[in-house]
This record gives C-alpha cells, structure tokens and sequence, in this order.
C-alpha cells in the first residue's frame, strides 16, 4: 500500500482570487486478489482458519477474515471470524460457533479512511466436522505390507481396525488389513 498526498493550489490572477492550498490524502492499494485458504479439507469445530492474501498491503490497512454461511455462500448469513494478522496471513481464534458445514472464506481490506474493500472469496473450501463424527478412511490395503493413514485432522483422533484402537496421532501405520 502507498500513501499518496495531493495539494491543490492557486496563486490567483486578475481574474480570479489566491486561494489557500488544499491537501487530501489516500491510500493506494494494489487489485486485492483471490484469498487462498491455507487451511482447507476437514476441519474439526474449534480448529482455527488460516487463509492469506496476495499482495503488498502495508501494516496501515486492516484485514478482516469473513466466513461464508454453512453451504459456502456469500450473503446475508456470512460472518466476521476474530482472527489475528501476521503479514498478509490472517489465523482465526477458532471455529467453535460455527456448524458443521462446507465453508469458504474471503479477506476484506479496511483502509486507514475506514473504506472497505471486499475481497474475492476463495474458491476452494473447507469442511468443518464435529469433534466426535466418524471420517472414514477410504483406503484398501492387501494382507502384505505397510500403509500410512493420514488424517485432516491434526489433533483429536483415534484410529480404529475392526472396533480396536491401534493409534491416537495424525498418523498411522497400517500393516493388518481391516
């Protein structure tokens, strides 16, 4: 972003009279461009969000993280989600007022005149889970060998062959088939 001053001037002349100068600032900003989630697949309710804008944009502007409604539309149903700024990647405080839904996310511009651009919402989206649903691993593996199962979810899972537990973290390796 680029603070631009202008100073409006006249010296006067026979015709017309001097007047004082006038000066009006404004802030340029680059074409803000699409929102690009960083966080995007399954989501767990109380995850955060993280989701970034391109371009330079200044520490004098504000960024807003606004979210969808639970069916991925923009409207009257959308949200402002309390997120923190670093660079140009905004991080939610968590998801835990949101339902369970597809959602998409976009980042809107405040100016430091307090004018608002509204972002280009992302085109990729997210989907947000209860803590407790059941995600299905939708591998098969032969009676040889090893797979390693990887969850969306960072944190909060149990990994399950045939009803018993064979692991708690984001990965595991699978070596019976089930």
């Amino acid at each position: 972003a680029v603070r631009v001053t202008v100073e409006a001037s006249q010296s006067g002349n026979e015709v017309w009279l001097a007047a004082e100068p006038v000066r009006r600032s404004f802030t340029l900003l680059p074409q803000v461009g699409p929102t690009v989630l960083l966080s995007t697949g399954v989501l767990c309710q109380g995850s955060v969000i993280r989701a970034r804008i391109e371009g330079e944009l200044g520490e004098e502007v504000n960024l807003r993280l606004v979210v969808s409604d639970s069916r991925g539309e923009f409207g009257a149903m959308e949200g402002f989600v309390d997120a923190r700024r670093e660079g140009n990647v905004l991080t939610s405080v968590g998801t835990y007022h949101l339902p369970v839904g597809s959602y998409r996310v976009r980042i809107d511009v405040q100016t430091a005149e307090g004018e608002v651009i509204e972002g280009i919402p992302s085109t990729g989206s997210f989907q947000l889970v209860a803590p407790s649903q059941l995600l299905v691993v939708d591998k098969v593996m032969s009676a040889r060998g090893t797979l390693v199962l990887r969850s969306p979810m960072s944190s909060g899972n149990t990994w399950r062959r045939n009803g018993v537990v064979i692991g708690s973290g984001q990965e595991v390796e699978a070596s019976l088939p089930g």
